[in-house]
């Protein structure tokens, strides 16, 4: 065998044992233009054997220069395979709140099975109550007002060596409501309900005690049923006090559940700090597990009466509402009186007040077109011709006394109904800017234009 074909097996099987000189060589030798050995002529045998060792010399050459690229390309795809490979540094704040997570869930099962096994005072109980409290503390900070006790608000994200800082230099005041929350959780992975739980709890449940009274303040006064569960209020000041409570504080808490409570005596007890819930608000007692127990549902029942005031609150919009629709503009039709559901009610309110809007501002802009002198005859009379429904004329009052329109059979949003409701919009777009110009006279000082409903 020749140098050149021991050469190419060599590139084909893979054999190490090739140098530069061999491939600065084949490069030579696959350049266009040179020539080795003799140009093959027909029928000679030798000429035809040299110009195949040729085209094997340029393969191998091709050969070997795409398999260095081969090979530069695998070790660059191997090294940036291995650059993403490499684990990123794992954020701190999130892994904290892996472990937080994973030790509230391990502190839930193990006090339940305190409570079925009935061993409450143990090390173990102490243990795993403290990691629920921390756990409810968590979920309350982030419920507090901002401002509540000078809390701060932050648009930065947490960084837990500044919050262990602050921590280590006991400016618990100083943490923003999400420094707070990591602070605690950083408590609890050491095992302890330590000066900053201490500190979060006095100051939620500081805000909590004083919700629930208003709360309690807010359910009396707007004539709804008190329903157990919340955190029954008892007196701070009993000299204080100017009734028969004074004396008799358990009369108090009886009558409050029974409905038969002075309603002004409540707001003005509450108004005035008078009074104080079941509620522990010094942490450095150690809040046990009927506490806990006691403010799980505590926090049920104010969330309840939240949502109850609230629907009240937007029941009492909605009536409002139907009051202006049935008694000023005359509409009796049932489907416009409030929804019974109560989650359709706000929805009513705000598509109570566009439509009556809109009705009362054509209504006064047509007062308008009829008073103002300076309104031109005919437009008048094109603009009334125009307007889509009929009006009654009390001459003496100068007032639209009746207007009977071309209304829909209800509030929803329909087709039909957006169609005459156009009717109106289109008459005002039209005939507006006339009214306004006459009236632009008036629109000095403190004039309230017509059509503005409030």
């Amino acid at each position: 065998m020749g140098d050149d074909e021991e050469r190419v097996k060599t590139l084909t099987t893979g054999d190490d044992d090739l140098d530069q000189d061999d491939f600065d060589d084949l490069e030579t030798e696959a350049r266009p233009g040179t020539t080795t050995g003799t140009t093959a002529r027909p029928g000679d045998p030798d000429a035809e054997a040299n110009e195949l060792l040729k085209k094997q010399r340029d393969f191998a050459a091709i050969a070997a220069t795409g398999l260095i690229t081969l090979i530069a390309g695998v070790e660059g795809l191997e090294e940036g395979e291995r650059a993403e490979q490499q684990p990123r540094p794992a954020d701190p704040l999130k892994t904290l709140d892996v472990q937080f997570a994973k030790q509230v869930e391990d502190a839930r099962k193990a006090i339940e099975k305190i409570r079925i096994s009935d061993r409450p005072g143990s090390t173990e109980e102490a243990k795993v109550v403290e990691r629920e409290w921390q756990d409810r503390l968590v979920k309350l900070v982030n419920r507090l007002p901002l401002g509540f006790d000078r809390l701060i608000e932050s648009t930065t994200p947490v960084d837990l060596d500044k919050v262990k800082e602050k921590v280590a230099g006991k400016k618990y005041a100083e943490l923003t409501r999400a420094e707070l929350a990591a602070a605690i959780k950083l408590e609890a992975t050491e095992d302890k309900f330590g000066p900053v739980s201490q500190y979060a709890y006095e100051k939620a449940m500081k805000w909590f005690n004083h919700a629930s009274l208003h709360t309690y303040k807010d359910l009396v006064s707007s004539g709804l049923r008190l329903r157990p569960g919340g955190p029954i209020p008892s007196f701070v000041g009993e000299s204080e006090v100017r009734t028969e409570f004074a004396t008799a504080p358990e009369a108090f808490k009886s009558k409050l559940l029974s409905d038969q409570t002075d309603i002004a005596e409540i707001k003005r007890m509450v108004d005035k700090d008078l009074l104080k819930t079941e509620l522990i608000l010094d942490a450095t007692t150690k809040p046990g597990r009927d506490q806990l127990r006691m403010f799980d549902n505590s926090l049920s029942w104010f969330d309840e009466s939240h949502d109850r005031l609230v629907e009240n609150n937007h029941r009492i919009e909605a009536n409002q509402r139907y009051r202006v629709i049935n008694e000023i503009l005359n509409i009796k039709d049932a489907g416009w009186r409030p929804p019974e559901n109560s989650r359709d009610l706000l929805g009513y309110c705000q598509r109570a007040d566009e439509v009556t809007n809109l009705m009362l501002r054509v209504r006064n802009y047509a007062e308008a077109i009829k008073t103002l002198e300076k309104v031109d005859g005919d437009f008048r009379t094109k603009a009334f011709n125009d307007f889509p429904g009929k009006l009654q004329w009390d001459e003496a009052a100068k007032r639209v006394s009746k207007m009977d329109l071309e209304l829909p059979e209800s509030l929803a949003v329909t087709a039909d109904n957006e169609k005459k409701l156009q009717k109106l919009r289109d008459w005002l777009d039209k005939y507006g800017p006339e009214v306004e110009r006459a009236l632009e006279e008036y629109r000095k000082g403190d004039f309230i234009r017509y059509g503005d409903f409030l």
